[in-house]
């Protein structure tokens, strides 16, 4: 298995899914992009080794300077704000129905 090729696949899979207006053609889409997700994620677990793009420094925006970081640690980041900011969200559409 390719890792790069299916990570290629799936995100053509996702746009052409978030364009399509059929609904036959949005199961089918649905279904192939399963699929590459469960392919990659099964060669993931058994050690394969991961995406060309999931490997590249990028800039994190949570950091100063000018240290680079890995994209694992800008998503953790990212994972943590975006969490925080859900929670945040929740509790003013609460408050906002009370």
């Amino acid at each position: 298995m390719d890792p790069n090729a299916t990570l290629q696949r799936i995100r053509e899979l996702q746009n052409d899914l978030s364009h399509t207006r059929s609904y036959e053609s949005a199961a089918g889409l649905a279904a192939e992009l399963a699929d590459a997700v469960q392919d990659l994620d099964e060669w993931l677990k058994k050690g394969g080794y991961p995406p060309r793009d999931w490997e590249k420094p990028v800039i994190s925006a949570y950091e100063t300077g000018t240290k680079a970081a890995t994209q694992h640690e800008a998503f953790d980041r990212g994972y943590i704000l975006g969490a925080k900011h859900e929670a945040e969200r929740r509790d003013q559409q609460f408050k906002d129905v009370r």
